[in-house]
């Protein structure tokens, strides 16, 4: 019934060496004999040789990034287990409102180069879900994950801008029309439809989502959880336990992007709201007008519509007679 906290440390300083990999150059070792097979140094402290490796570089073995990837998959399962509020979670290497973003060149039509920017955002197969992206088309990521080895998917703006007219984007390799993409494997698997990612009053920029496997994962920073809106406060104290039960040493906090979105495009959406008002005004003062023209109106044909009662008119032909002209001018 107990439980056991196990710390593994290294001094980093040196760890680092072997984690990030590190540049070996050839150097002069004064006193270094080779005896044989052996290597020592000279009675006298004479002599020296050069030592070094075969290579100038020494790949990294990555550990760090490894065991944080790891501890996140264990925090990431304990919080699905635990939290029943929580609609869905992804592991990204970055928030949906930071994305990576960078500058591409665009040849247009005639010769003419234009630059334009280029988000990229890189996830695992419920990133989708998550962000409630729709996808246009496509296998599901999860799909598109298993028969593809680096699968991405386009917006609409990516297609308009970058792609040829007429082209069938889906099954062309991304190096096609991103030049500058340093993912030689990336096949455009799907597309999905033009968000907003920063601020209303700017057009969709072209993006690229590149999904990844758990293996793929292990430099994923963020974890972006969807949460079910009914008990929205409840869930977020659930989430905080779990989160200092497991990091007593660290502090919980997040960032609400629904929230951060909206205080982004705070003027825009002040002034729809002004907008708005001022139609329901504009659509008010139309109808009252109308009722008194209309109200007008029926009051100077009362005796006609007297001598039509007499005649056996029914009572819609005479709200047709009467509304008939106001129904004309609205079409």
């Amino acid at each position: 019934g107990g439980s056991v906290r196990t710390t593994l440390a290294n001094q980093m300083q040196y760890a680092s060496y072997v984690n990030d990999g590190h540049r070996v150059d050839k150097h002069f070792v004064p006193g270094l004999i080779i005896n044989g097979n052996l290597l020592e140094r000279s009675p006298d402290g004479s002599g020296g040789i050069m030592v070094g490796t075969k290579t100038s570089y020494v790949q990294g073995k990555y550990m760090k990034e490894a065991g944080i990837g790891r501890y996140r998959d264990v925090v990431r399962t304990e919080l699905e287990k635990r939290v029943k509020g929580i609609e869905s979670i992804t592991l990204s290497k970055a928030s949906v409102l930071n994305a990576w973003i960078r500058q591409l060149n665009v040849q247009r039509p005639g010769g003419k180069e234009v630059r334009t920017n280029l988000l990229t955002l890189e996830g695992d197969s419920t990133l989708l879900r998550t962000l409630r992206i729709e996808q246009l088309s496509g296998e599901s990521p999860s799909r598109l994950l298993e028969r593809q080895a680096s699968p991405v998917l386009v917006n609409e703006s990516f297609v308009r801008l970058l792609v040829p007219a007429g082209t069938e984007v889906v099954g062309h390799a991304l190096r096609e029309f991103d030049t500058e993409t340093k993912d030689s494997l990336a096949v455009i698997a799907g597309g999905v439809r033009d968000f907003s990612v920063n601020s209303l009053e700017e057009v969709v920029t072209p993006l690229v989502i590149t999904l990844l496997s758990a293996s793929d994962l292990q430099k994923g920073f963020y974890l972006q959880l969807r949460l079910r809106p009914e008990n929205r406060e409840e869930t977020l104290q659930q989430i905080e336990a779990v989160w200092n039960e497991m990091n007593p040493n660290q502090p919980f906090g997040y960032a609400d992007m629904h929230r951060d979105f909206m205080a982004r495009n705070g003027k825009v959406l002040s002034l729809s709201h002004i907008l708005t008002f001022y139609a329901v005004i504009g659509l008010l003062l139309t109808g009252f007008g109308l009722f008194g023209i209309a109200w007008y109106a029926t009051r100077q044909r009362m005796r006609e519509i007297s001598i039509r009662k007499v005649h056996g008119a029914t009572r819609g032909q005479i709200i047709w007679l009467l509304n008939n002209p106001f129904c004309i001018y609205a079409v």
